[in-house]
């Protein structure tokens, strides 16, 4: 979750992750888990509820791994609370005052890949829109523009979205929309932009 952040060494490190990583070679033990679309469940997000239906059927999970694990009781427990001062989004680009930074959200993978065949792809379906904080824009259409290109697409305004910070969903890439990340791609946030009226 915090790429090019170095791991803390302990005398035995665990690994859980859906990924093979650069951090993998520090791990004494690498535990694969499910990946977000392979759990049951649901996901609380700004649209609402997601139900979670994998299409797969893993042998095991995280959840059901971590709950055989033997449980030491403490008898002291203490709190730390944690300072967050970065943005949202890539950690090496730093937003100026008035700046808005794009993220991109694909609902449908574009390829073959089991993500692709599962129920939850279908469900999160969706048409092309432009998520702003009230706040930031007020019109109901905008263009979109990047160092890479423009778009014209229909805005939403929301409040849960943080100031300087707008989302495009769209349903899969299209070549306008891999335009708009030109020289950033595969990176699908933190890019730079402004929106005009249109």
């Amino acid at each position: 979750d915090f790429p090019g952040v170095e791991l803390p060494k302990g005398e035995f490190t665990v690994i859980f992750t859906p990924f093979y990583t650069p951090e993998l070679k520090d791990a004494d033990l690498v535990v694969p888990i499910e990946t977000g679309l392979e759990k049951r469940g649901s996901v609380e997000g700004i649209s609402g509820t997601l139900e979670l239906r994998t299409a797969l059927n893993p042998d095991y999970s995280l959840e059901g791994f971590l709950s055989k694990l033997p449980v030491r009781e403490e008898k002291e427990t203490s709190e730390l609370e944690l300072e967050v001062v970065k943005e949202p989004g890539n950690p090496v680009v730093e937003r100026k005052e008035g700046e808005l930074l794009l993220t991109v959200l694909v609902n449908r993978s574009g390829w073959n890949s089991v993500s692709y065949y599962s129920e939850n792809v279908a469900k999160v379906g969706g048409r092309r829109v432009l998520l702003v904080n009230p706040e930031d824009f007020s019109s109901d259409r905008a263009l979109l523009k990047t160092e890479g290109g423009e778009l014209s697409v229909p805005v939403e305004r929301n409040g849960e979205i943080p100031r300087g910070h707008v989302l495009l969903r769209v349903e899969r890439f299209t070549r306008d929309v891999s335009q708009l990340l030109s020289g950033k791609f595969p990176s699908l946030t933190a890019v730079k932009c402004e929106l005009l009226e249109g």
